[in-house]
């Protein structure tokens, strides 16, 4: 071959390689570009910059899955499309102006026996029932025709149309005689503790489970939903932590409680305290024992970097670092908590609120 033209072989398959390389470095870059959203502004609760929905989604996928896996993705899905909101059957526009996970859908997944759910019908005494009947209840969706809902089996609760929420869900007015014919020993040990609270004569006297009304000792209404709600039941620690912050009535004092973990515990929304959604993910996810401490550093620090935000269009420019699960955090654990529910506040939040005091 002439040396003209092993050169120019030469010169071509330099070109080819480096051609190649480039074409690889190109689908690098863009693979690298397309990254998964670290932080999502909160503009309807807290009006802050969080851990977004698909980097809890793929951090808690990574650990683990079941049916609360489920839930979750379906949320994040609902949430980044909101413009398409009321075209897809798995998706509504909630109180807040959010494309959250179907209300009805989300609660049927939490009833549902394990291990297809998360069990909490059986698990979460009189809470568990209006969770499993306020899945068919919340199907329906035309005033008249709430009250006619029925289900199979014994024990259906009923349905009515709420018209605060605008929603059909179960019947507040069956649950006390439910209550006094199926919780009997439960009421009781309520009555006991509140005969205790009400020897308490002075506001000095009152404490741990009771508190002052300002003439007479009383049991916290939150203690006495707690009696009934079943000790399996991982409401009860959404509940506690609701009550506490509920219980705060200046905005100033509700904005600066912190957990012992540094986290924000409450947030002022609608001149009401509540409990910071994040705070109750965190513990959520150890309820589930799924509070390995990588999973927790991992999602602690995210969320300190996307408080540092404080702006919509700031908050939506980091892309979250790659997932890496140390091998010794697959540990066994016990299949009621794989199977149960997972920190999906923002998707349940509509269907709690009909349990929760009066709201």
């Amino acid at each position: 071959m002439a040396a003209g033209s092993s050169r120019a072989l030469a010169r071509w398959l330099a070109g080819a390689l480096l051609a190649a390389v480039c074409a690889a470095q190109t689908t690098e870059d863009t693979e690298v570009e397309a990254c998964v959203p670290l932080c999502s502004f909160d503009a309807s609760r807290t009006n802050q910059c969080h851990v977004s929905r698909e980097y809890l989604t793929a951090l808690v996928e990574a650990y683990d899955d079941g049916p609360w896996v489920d839930i979750l993705a379906s949320h994040a899905n609902c949430e980044a499309n909101l413009d398409n909101c009321t075209n897809m059957v798995e998706c509504e526009i909630d109180a807040a102006g959010i494309c959250a996970a179907n209300r009805a859908w989300v609660a049927s997944q939490l009833a549902a026996p394990e291990p297809d759910g998360a069990g909490l019908a059986d698990r979460c005494g009189i809470f568990g029932r209006m969770l499993a009947d306020g899945a068919v209840c919340l199907q329906e969706a035309d005033p008249a025709a709430c009250a006619n809902v029925t289900a199979e089996g014994e024990g259906f609760l009923g349905c009515a149309w709420d018209p605060v929420r605008e929603a059909c869900d179960v019947s507040k007015s069956s649950i006390l005689p439910v209550l006094r014919h199926d919780y009997q020993d439960e009421l009781a040990r309520v009555s006991l503790r509140r005969e205790r609270c009400a020897t308490a004569l002075t506001s000095t006297m009152c404490s741990g489970d009771c508190y002052w009304d300002g003439q007479q000792c009383m049991l916290s209404p939150m203690d006495s939903l707690l009696a009934i709600a079943g000790e399996d039941c991982p409401l009860r620690t959404m509940l506690r932590q609701s009550e506490g912050c509920r219980s705060t009535v200046s905005e100033s004092t509700c904005n600066l409680r912190v957990r012992a973990d540094g986290m924000q515990e409450c947030v002022w929304r609608s001149d009401v305290c509540e409990a910071h959604p994040m705070s109750l993910e965190f513990d959520l996810l150890m309820i589930l024992d799924l509070g390995y401490p990588s999973l927790l550093d991992s999602l602690r620090a995210a969320q300190t970097q996307c408080l540092e935000l404080a702006f919509a269009e700031e908050c939506a420019l980091p892309c979250a670092p790659a997932i890496g699960v140390p091998s010794s955090a697959f540990t066994p654990r016990r299949s009621s908590a794989v199977n149960a529910l997972i920190g999906v506040v923002a998707a349940c939040q509509a269907v709690l609120r009909s349990f929760s005091m009066g709201s």
